[in-house]
């Protein structure tokens, strides 16, 4: 879903360094790329003077593909939801945040997305953030289980060290279900009526069922 803005020139916006995290940008190309393919879903949030507030890359990746405007959305006209979101998304790209924070904020973030726009997906997030499907999928994943209280996970210094000590949880849970599913015998019994169609269906009364 496309957010709508209003047009503003590029060269009318600027960026105070100083009062913004410094940190590097990373995956512009790919943002551009997608930007370029799909459109800029979100317009980025800045002061009546130009000054942006947030969307640093997506300024950066359009300003790359050579347009010469950008959609803008202006600080005094946001609802408090809508900056709670902005901040969500800002503290999801911050610099040296500890990775159970970041995953948290981008799984909050997701939440919200999903509940403000039925349909959203996990694509979705990843494109609006810039990150890869696959990124958001595991973020999502080490987020759901902490949030579950799995305590060794949420302790490891390393994102990368969580998620393979969670691939192995999930490899040896589903063992153990086929295995389980492998060694029990079904002892339920169906009974059969043997009966002409025709005759039996307009006398049935039980359930409703489809017929293929």
């Amino acid at each position: 879903m496309i957010t709508p803005g209003q047009p503003r020139l590029l060269s009318e916006i600027y960026i105070d360094r100083e009062s913004r995290q410094r940190k590097e940008l990373t995956g512009i190309e790919d943002l551009a790329a997608s930007i370029a393919k799909r459109g800029l879903f979100h317009p980025i949030i800045i002061e009546r003077d130009g000054k942006l507030i947030a969307g640093e890359r997506r300024f950066t990746a359009v300003s790359s593909l050579g347009w010469d405007q950008i959609e803008v959305r202006y600080a005094d006209e946001l609802s408090p939801a809508e900056i709670y979101m902005i901040e969500l998304e800002e503290n999801i790209k911050r610099v040296n945040i500890p990775w159970q924070e970041e995953a948290a904020a981008l799984a909050r973030r997701h939440e919200l997305k999903a509940q403000e726009e039925p349909g959203w997906t996990q694509q979705a997030t990843a494109e609006e953030l810039g990150l890869s499907r696959v990124a958001v999928t595991e973020k999502l994943a080490v987020a759901s289980a902490i949030s579950s209280g799995n305590e060794k996970i949420a302790a490891q210094p390393k994102l990368s060290t969580a998620l393979n000590i969670l691939r192995r949880k999930t490899a040896r849970e589903t063992s153990s279900t086929l295995a389980t599913l492998e060694g029990k015998e079904d002892s339920r019994t169906v009974p059969l009526h043997h009966a002409d169609f025709n005759q039996w269906a307009p006398q049935y009364d039980g359930i409703k069922f489809n017929l293929i």
